[in-house]
């Protein structure tokens, strides 16, 4: 994925369609930016991984222990390995040469037979102990060539603390992405949150003014026949359907409704001679 997007980026000049990188370039991802600010090439690497292979991003703490193997000498470990062959090599030697002289081998029996049993069990975990420490430099040798490093014990160090700092500062990133993503998840949840208290609050308006030009048309019909067919369009909901034009039907029934009674009045009002 990484050699794709870097051939990407170089593909007008010189150092596109390569075949590999060396481990050192993991370290200069970071230092690589973007035309965004605050983003690097490790940061785009690391989102392509969230996206496409999720499990990727557990890759820190599935290395943990290559942070040990970058502080770990193992020139020491060899010399150590190396010295306790040359003891069990004496310690068997003094015991033959204590089998040899007969008078005092019998003189020290228990001696001899603690130290025999104290050589046998130390000389095979000894062994294993060697053979543990060839068959890690075995695959230390092949994983080196393998991303394309030399696989001498001299680099050895260096060969794990370039990947003990390449996976510093993934998780560093790694993290920093996450506290990102969070952060903007809760702002995306709160202009919903805004947005819904907004709608809320506009309905909210809108039912206290259809309320108040219900309790006007009410108010304005008094005991009029209009009043019984008014309430039986609220008891159907036929009145709610149609929240679009109720303020023209208020203006209409209350208008409806003064003129016949102003027509009324002055129908039973006496005549002037």
């Amino acid at each position: 994925m990484l050699l794709c997007i870097v051939n990407y980026v170089n593909q007008n000049n010189q150092n596109g369609n390569a075949f590999g990188f060396k481990l050192n370039f993991l370290n200069k991802l970071g230092e690589i930016k973007t035309n965004e600010r605050g983003l690097s090439l490790l940061h785009c690497l690391i989102m392509m991984i969230k996206d496409n292979h999720p499990e990727l991003m557990k890759l820190p703490e599935e290395l943990e222990s290559v942070k040990n193997m970058a502080v770990f000498n193992i020139t020491d470990l060899s010399n150590e390995i190396l010295n306790l062959e040359s003891k069990m090599k004496k310690i068997n030697e003094l015991m033959n040469k204590m089998k040899t002289d007969r008078l005092n081998f019998e003189k020290n029996r228990k001696f001899f037979e603690f130290m025999a049993k104290f050589y046998e069990d130390n000389k095979k975990r000894i062994e294993s102990t060697r053979n543990d420490y060839n068959e890690a430099l075995k695959k230390y040798d092949e994983v080196s060539k393998y991303f394309g490093e030399s696989g001498s014990l001299s680099n050895f160090n260096d060969f794990f603390l370039m990947w003990s700092s390449f996976i510093k500062t993934f998780s560093n990133v790694r993290d920093d992405l996450e506290k990102k993503s969070i952060k903007e998840s809760k702002n995306k949840f709160t202009t919903v949150s805004n947005k819904d208290s907004r709608r809320t609050s506009i309905t909210k308006r809108i039912n206290q003014r259809n309320d108040s030009e219900l309790n006007l048309v009410l108010n304005n019909l008094g005991n009029d026949s209009d009043f019984n067919r008014f309430c039986s369009e609220i008891q159907s909901g036929e009145i709610f359907t149609r929240n679009k034009t109720i303020r023209r039907d208020v203006r209409n029934r209350t208008k409806s409704y003064n003129l016949s009674k102003g027509a009324n009045s002055r129908s039973r009002s006496p005549s002037v001679v």
